[in-house]
């Protein structure tokens, strides 16, 4: 996990790094990753997901397929537990909150399920929604349109939300990868202004990066680059769509991208010796 805040106006970042095992460490700066100190900072049971809005850290628990609700101390990391929500699904591997912060979309390993839930409460109350056969999810800013990966058969899905039924139906399936390789497609993450989508390809360790139709919101490949190490486990981009983190798992790395214009991801640093590093989330000081 990469938890950032932006302090105001002095340009002074922290970031949170957890493993897998749920360990978190903290460092002062994570522009600068040559003096950037890791210490050990909490311990916390939850999983593998995690998403952020209202002041709180919602998390997937991979061990019970439930997504926890916690406090987090914006000034030391520490994580107070709020309460449990339980999934349909098991091994929860993904959270993500729309644009709008109303809805949580739970990605379940175990059975394939996307379990979706309708946020009350300032957060507090999870209302279970409904659930959907398909794995790691991200949500377009404009709401209309849906992206989930397939892991086994590599590929990448587009889902268009009807308004009438309150419900998404299925509208596209592109590969994520190049060639016909062994892989297993992981986490996906859209730029903020909806151009451009990006896909992990454990296996073929790759980043596979489309473009966006902003009328159907299906996908035109555009790139293919290296994860910059070995099974690419998360995405995330920063909320200015400028950086993307990839926690490259048996690499025991957290790979930072340089995004241009055109959305091409370029390598431009590195954080090493976080081991298994299997989630990523970034918020800024000013998210409540």
């Amino acid at each position: 996990m990469v938890f950032c805040m932006e302090t105001d106006g002095s340009g002074r970042r922290g970031a949170f790094f957890s493993a897998c095992m749920g360990r978190i460490y903290v460092c002062v700066d994570f522009t600068n990753t040559d003096s950037a100190k890791t210490i050990p900072a909490a311990i916390s049971e939850f999983g593998t997901g995690f998403g952020v809005d209202y002041g709180l850290m919602m998390t997937g628990d991979a061990l019970c397929g439930s997504v926890g609700i916690h406090k987090a101390d914006r000034n030391t990391g520490f994580l107070e537990f709020v309460k449990q929500e339980m999934t349909e699904g098991s091994y929860t591997c993904h959270i993500e909150l729309d644009g709008d912060g109303l809805r949580l979309f739970a990605a379940n390993y175990g059975g394939q399920i996307l379990s979706v839930f309708e946020l009350e409460n300032g957060g507090i109350s999870l209302r279970k929604k409904k659930d959907y056969i398909l794995e790691d999810c991200s949500v377009h800013p404009n709401g209309r349109f849906a992206y989930a990966t397939c892991e086994l058969a590599s590929q990448a899905v587009v889902l268009k939300y009807d308004e009438p039924k309150h419900d998404f139906e299925i509208i596209q399936y592109h590969t994520t990868l190049l060639d016909d390789v062994e892989n297993l497609a992981s986490a996906l993450c859209i730029n903020p202004e909806g151009r451009y989508l990006y896909v992990g390809n454990r296996g073929e360790d790759t980043i596979a990066v489309f473009e966006v139709n902003p009328d159907t919101g299906g996908l035109i490949h555009k790139y293919h680059v290296d994860a910059g190490g070995r099974w690419p486990r998360e995405l995330k981009m920063d909320a200015r769509g400028n950086y993307l983190f990839v926690a490259n798992q048996m690499s025991d790395a957290v790979s930072v991208f340089d995004i241009d214009s055109a959305g091409r991801p370029t390598l431009c640093a590195a954080y090493t010796g976080i081991s298994q590093p299997a989630c990523v989330a970034l918020v800024s000081e000013g998210e409540k």
